[in-house]
């Protein structure tokens, strides 16, 4: 038992040191900013190599979800979009194209359009193999830019990453961005729970897509920013209890009158 005991001590010496290392590097992380509207002029280079406006993906009316990466990344930002294809295969009656739009944004100005659409035709060939969606390049797309300007939309959203030698350190985070250009929700990690998905896109749509069955749930979960996840909101399971009870109690009368006129 005493031969164990400077075993346990070191054990317990380490933990804070396994702590420190499991947080982000000083100065990377996600100040969110929930209502800020985005500099939508901000140029940037599409798979195609075009200059276009940031505007334009938001043509369509429809919620956008930007996720900050980039493209020589090769494990934090292969999790993140590969977090983003599952959940785009297990929320199959919301269409990246038709309901909203994904940009996959590099941090990396040296990143160029034609690794965006390398990395853009994989990811989409990848997802339509694993049984999801045949997706075109305006559904999911991949975005370059000059370092000014992805300075100033990464400020805009409060994603703060830094340059780590050759590569960058960066927070693990999508952006859900309404129809007319302002910060909606924040999802975190590289797995994205289909509920958190889904409520995420239906709020920042502000009930255009989705189904009753969507703003049902929205009564029942509410956003919690630290945990950039939907949790059970009890006054809404309340709420619903309370129109079901209704319901039964008004279907009850109506068949006990019914009865009534028939004798």
């Amino acid at each position: 038992m005493f031969r164990l005991a400077p075993l346990v001590l070191l054990f317990v010496s380490m933990l804070p040191l396994t702590a420190e290392t499991s947080r982000e590097p000083e100065g990377v992380g996600v100040d969110q900013k929930p209502g800020e509207t985005l500099p939508l002029d901000l140029m940037f280079k599409n798979e195609a190599g075009e200059s276009v406006p940031l505007r334009s993906f938001f043509a369509n009316g429809k919620p956008v979800l930007i996720a900050p990466s980039y493209f020589e990344c090769v494990r934090l930002c292969t999790y993140i979009y590969n977090g983003i294809g599952k959940a785009v295969k297990a929320t199959p009656n919301l269409l990246p194209g038709r309901d909203y739009t994904i940009i996959s944004l590099s941090i990396n100005p040296a990143d160029n359009p034609m690794m965006a659409k390398m990395k853009g035709e994989n990811y989409r060939e990848a997802l339509k193999e694993g049984g999801g969606p045949d997706l075109k390049s305006d559904a999911w797309t991949f975005l370059t830019g000059s370092e000014e300007n992805i300075k100033a939309i990464t400020d805009a959203v409060g994603f703060r990453y830094k340059k780590d030698g050759k590569d960058f350190s960066h927070p693990a985070a999508l952006v859900l961005v309404t129809p007319d250009g302002k910060i909606s929700r924040y999802l975190f990690g590289i797995e994205f729970e289909p509920r958190d998905y889904r409520l995420a896109l239906v709020e920042a749509s502000d009930g255009e897509i989705g189904g009753i069955v969507d703003a049902v749930m929205l009564s029942c979960f509410r956003y919690d920013p630290i945990e950039g996840k939907y949790s059970p909101f009890a006054w809404g399971f309340m709420r619903i209890g309370g129109v079901a009870t209704l319901a039964l109690i008004l279907g009850t009368f109506f068949i006990l009158k019914r009865r009534e006129k028939r004798a």
